[in-house]
Formats: C-alpha cells, structure tokens, sequence
C-alpha cells in the first residue's frame, strides 16, 4: 500500500491526516490528529465525503447512503431526509452513484458524532460527518471504501454495503445470476 501524510493548521488547531491506501482493496485507512495550539481552543472537526465528479456520467445521480439503525445494512436517503435529517452515530456513511461508492465503513475510535448531508447540484451529494467537541489532543482512526460497486470489491471491505445495489430479497438469486453473467462474459470475450 501507500501511505500519504496531510498536515495544515487553522486557527487555534493543528490537524494531521495520514492516509494509508491498500493496494489488495479498495479501502483507504486514516488516522486524524488534531492538536489544540492554544490553551483556549475548541473546535468541532468535520469529514467532508463527495460524490465522485466524472465529467462522462454528468447526469448521473448521486445518492445519499447511511447505515440502518439494525446496523445490518445501508438505506438511501430520500431527497427530503437529505434537506432536513441528520443521523446521530452512523456506523456506516457515504455517497454512492451508479458505479462508485465513497463511504465512512469503520470507526472504532468514535469519532462520528452526527452524520448529515448537502445535495451540491442535481448531480451531486456531500456526506458530512461531524466528530466530537474538543479542547484538548485527540486521535482517531477511521477507515472508507472508495472504490467501484462491485459485490466482490465490496465484500473485501464491507459486506454491508451490498445493500446499494438494490437486489432486495431474492438478492441470493441476483448475486448468482451476476456471477453467472460474468463467467458468461469471460467466456465469450
């Protein structure tokens, strides 16, 4: 893999974000420090997920994805919970569109405190993820798929992102017959 280091400072506060990208999956790990630089600072981080910009697919639609309150699986928020919900500790967050999937998969540090999101354009969506209030150090680590909507890619990183692909309750069957289609495909190509 590789690993990618971001350090600025704003303000009051010094923020370092190393990110490690694995080379097998398509997750990127990262772990966020933010340091107070004064003995009066306080702030609320913010972790800003969009929506992939691809000038070919201008008009597809980006969706709005969150983890369900059973946390066995994601839901797509309707335009309506976009402009007025806000979910409290979301295990699981993120865009996705026909072909991609950006998403918060896991933080076991607790970082997320409150999940929201901003429709941009007709096009496309912004998942904010607010952390917690701070006045002193903290460090978290937090880790994302990012990467295309396929079933293997995706169960390499989080199964449950599965459910953005819509196959509802025959979803055996329809994983089955996808599978099929592309040994089919390898075959004739």
């Amino acid at each position: 893999g590789t690993r990618v280091i971001f350090s600025a400072t704003a303000h009051d506060w010094a923020v370092t974000k190393s990110y490690f990208v694995h080379a097998d999956r398509y997750q990127i790990d990262m772990h966020l420090d933010i340091r107070p630089r004064t003995a009066s600072a306080t702030t609320r981080p913010r972790l800003f997920i969009s929506s992939p910009d691809i000038a070919e697919l201008a008009r597809d639609r980006s969706n709005a994805a969150y983890g369900t309150a059973d946390r066995r699986s994601m839901a797509v928020a309707s335009d309506d919970q976009i402009k007025h919900d806000a979910w409290a500790l979301p295990d699981l967050f993120g865009v996705d569109n026909t072909y991609t999937i950006h998403a918060l998969v896991k933080d076991d540090d607790r970082f997320v405190r409150r999940g929201y999101f901003k429709r941009i354009d007709d096009a496309n969506v912004t998942a904010i993820i607010e952390g917690p209030s701070l006045s002193d150090r903290a460090s978290f680590d937090l880790s994302f798929y990012v990467g295309p909507k396929s079933v293997e890619a995706i169960t390499a990183v989080e199964p449950r992102l599965e459910a953005l692909f819509g196959f509802g309750w025959l979803s055996w069957l329809s994983k089955l017959m996808l599978r099929m289609l592309r040994e089919l495909y390898k075959y004739l190509r």
